[in-house]
């Protein structure tokens, strides 16, 4: 589960204030969740484009750092058993 950065907020503490549904829902599903896709790029000039929003590609760089272990478990756990 990974919650909408539209309109996002500056930080992963913003981001559990302003959508306390995910990780409620997220443990009731027994979903992965993602809080924070901007986490350690969001508000650093030197991560993201001119526009302070977009990440510039070191930034998405670290986004993808971050993520890879989630998306790891994700496959692990879609993956079938091997008989």
């Amino acid at each position: 589960m990974l919650p909408s950065s539209s309109s996002a907020p500056t930080t992963r503490c913003a981001a559990s204030r302003r959508h306390p549904i995910y990780p409620r829902l997220a443990q009731r599903l027994g979903a992965l969740l993602y809080p924070f896709m901007l986490d350690g790029v969001a508000m650093n000039p030197k991560l993201n484009q001119a526009d302070g929003i977009h990440p510039n590609p070191a930034g998405v760089k670290i986004i993808v750092d971050r993520m890879l272990p989630y998306v790891k478990r994700l496959v692990a756990e879609a993956r079938p058993a091997k008989r």
